[in-house]
């Protein structure tokens, strides 16, 4: 088969990857792991009472441990290898853009896990004939987890082309955190009006509309790899919005259309915040060729232009509108208060770095440092407030917006009151559009070809 028809990269990274000793050890490890289990499986069969439950257990644990963790941690490297080791420019010499570098390394790395998955298919003959499995159920959970662990992959591969350290450990940190938060709010949330379906995909339409959600999340990651290494002359910010775009119109019309309540919302919402993050934190451009290919979409083009403005106009309309759309299908007027709250916690960071002109030069770092920094100061008053040292945080809840989270999970989303909520976003708002008037400025001055 003649390799020229392949993209380049994925050649020489399957070369480079097969030939790694952390692949190699994944592969050996594997087979540890697979024989193993299978020890304990005929051991279980030949014990009285042969149940195999045990054995089960432990061939998905040491399988998931490879797929799921060992294999995605080796993406982190990705990018990060080549911008240690002054590489890219070669590459961007042999007129491969940003794209096609980033995606061949995740598609590398897809095909690495995929030989993997080979390598097992004997085992699971094996412990047919051994237990009497059902075969098709196990095949079944075998492709969530190569599902899984392609989406595992190309976050790693997005994030691989970020330099701090620090900020990778704040990520981890905000991911931790987000375990708890998260299902207190959304699950609550969703719980607590009208008791709609929780996210269990069941049947054909969800599978499908699942698979197509993983699949632009993937391809997400994999763009905002490659906006971290692209020159500032690629715009990526009209791909990454335009996927975004994408999630929410899926999501949201799954949700009003075939399962008719706010759970693909909410879901849509909570994978939408990594693409509010990185919308707010983006830097301005001044290249004018970049805002001139955008002439094409009118009045929308304010929406897709690289920058924090336009990415806080992008993230406050399709966040809007996705709870406009949760309370068509509710009608709870609860939804506002708890909208309110969320869109507090995530301008306020962007707010400060907005302020403040030094965060602003590591606008990520800032950003996730702040709601770090939020976080615990949240925990301090709930601590405070157990030891009757103040008497109530509900009021400071509204002025505070991750407190006001805090207050809705420990208390009632009705002990917050929307009209105090939107002090604080009246505010930021108004900060928001006070400094946005000169970079709107420069944007309208470079659309018509200007220089910035």
């Amino acid at each position: 088969m003649n390799s020229d028809r392949f993209n380049p990269m994925v050649i020489k990274e399957l070369r480079q990857g097969l030939k790694s000793r952390s692949f190699l050890a994944s592969f050996l490890g594997l087979q540890v792991a697979m024989v193993i289990s299978m020890f304990v499986y005929l051991v279980s069969a030949n014990s009285k009472g042969a149940d195999l439950s045990a054995a089960d257990g432990l061939f998905w644990f040491m399988l998931g441990l490879i797929l799921l963790l060992f294999m995605p941690l080796r993406s982190f490297q990705a990018l990060s290898e080549e911008i240690k080791g002054n590489t890219l420019e070669m590459l961007f010499l042999t007129r491969m853009n940003a794209w096609k570098i980033t995606f061949g390394k995740w598609c590398a790395l897809v095909i690495q896990l995929l030989l993997m998955v080979t390598a097992i298919l004997p085992y699971f003959v094996l412990r047919y004939f051994l237990g009497s499995i059902d075969i098709a159920g196990n095949l079944e959970m075998l492709f969530y987890m190569i599902i899984a662990a392609m989406l595992f992959t190309s976050v790693g591969v997005g994030l691989s082309g970020l330099n701090s350290k620090l900020l990778r450990g704040l990520i981890i940190v905000g991911v931790l955190l987000s375990f708890n938060i998260l299902p207190l709010l959304f699950l609550g949330a969703s719980a607590g009006f009208g008791g709609g379906p929780t996210f269990g995909m069941m049947g054909w339409p969800e599978l499908v509309i699942g698979l197509i959600v993983v699949g632009i999340l993937m391809m997400f990651f994999v763009e905002y790899g490659a906006s971290q290494i692209a020159p500032p002359a690629e715009n990526h910010s009209l791909r990454k919005r335009m996927l975004a775009l994408s999630l929410a119109v899926v999501l949201g019309s799954f949700a009003c259309i075939v399962d008719d309540s706010i759970a693909g919302i909410i879901l849509s919402l909570v994978l939408l915040i990594p693409v509010s993050i990185d919308a707010l934190c983006e830097p301005l451009i001044g290249i004018p060729s970049v805002y001139l290919k955008l002439k094409k979409f009118r009045i929308a083009r304010w929406l897709f232009y690289p920058g924090w403005v336009s990415g806080f106009l992008f993230v406050s309309l399709v966040y809007w509108i996705l709870f406009s759309m949760m309370y068509l299908i509710e009608g709870d007027a609860d939804i506002w208060t708890i909208g309110l709250i969320i869109y507090n916690i995530l301008l306020f960071p962007f707010v400060c770095i907005r302020l403040v002109p030094f965060l602003g030069r590591k606008a990520l770092v800032s950003y996730f440092s702040l709601q770090v920094i939020s976080f615990v100061f949240c925990l301090l008053m709930v601590f405070i407030e157990e030891i009757h040292f103040i008497s109530d945080y509900i009021i400071l809840g509204h002025l505070l917006p991750m407190l006001g989270l805090f207050v809705m999970a420990d208390e009632s989303v009705s002990d917050l009151h929307p009209f105090l909520l939107l002090v604080p976003t009246g505010i930021m708002l108004v900060i928001t559009l006070l400094k946005a008037r000169r970079p709107l400025k420069q944007m309208q001055y470079l659309s018509r070809g200007g220089e910035g």
